[in-house]
């Protein structure tokens, strides 16, 4: 990933969101949450608890592997557009 998702933030209802990060550096940002955000290294894993709505911002240009439960997933806008994703 070289970009920042199309959207303002995402949640998953169905189950916790697994991220592996190969390359590169991403920070975790939960919103609506008291939490700080995470920045993420290469070899670190993160669970993303389910119900939680965050956003993974690119600092560096990764690889990076996630595990999404669904088919439930929500997405907010960014921008006020529709996102894609």
């Amino acid at each position: 990933m070289s970009e920042n998702s199309p959207h303002d933030g995402e949640m998953h209802p169905d189950g916790d969101e697994i991220l592996y990060l190969i390359s590169g550096r991403v920070r975790v940002v939960f919103l609506d949450s008291d939490d700080d955000d995470i920045d993420v290294l290469p070899g670190d894993g993160l669970v993303v608890p389910k119900g939680v709505w965050h956003r993974v911002d690119i600092i560096e240009p990764c690889q990076i592997v996630y595990l999404t439960p669904g088919p439930n997933n929500q997405f907010r806008p960014l921008d006020g557009k529709c996102p894609t994703s």
